[in-house]
């Protein structure tokens, strides 16, 4: 089931970087970065929960997503 009222799920990045020579031997930069999402699932599940527990292995053996947690 999907509610009527379901928008999608956005994100935007941006980023801004100034650069300034001075003389023939320096030069400055300064960035600005930035990131936004709106109308975001969440979930209380824990994703990196095995789907299945395996037999002869530990529950906190390598998990789906283990770079994550």
């Amino acid at each position: 089931m999907i509610e009527r009222d379901n928008v999608n799920p956005v994100t935007q990045q941006w980023n801004l970087t100034l650069e300034q020579q001075f003389g023939k031997d320096w030069m400055a930069r300064a960035s600005y970065l930035g990131a936004q999402t709106r109308h975001v699932y969440f979930t209380r599940e824990d994703i990196n929960r095995p789907d299945v527990q395996r037999p002869n292995v530990a529950a906190s053996s390598p998990t789906p997503l283990s770079a994550v947690g």
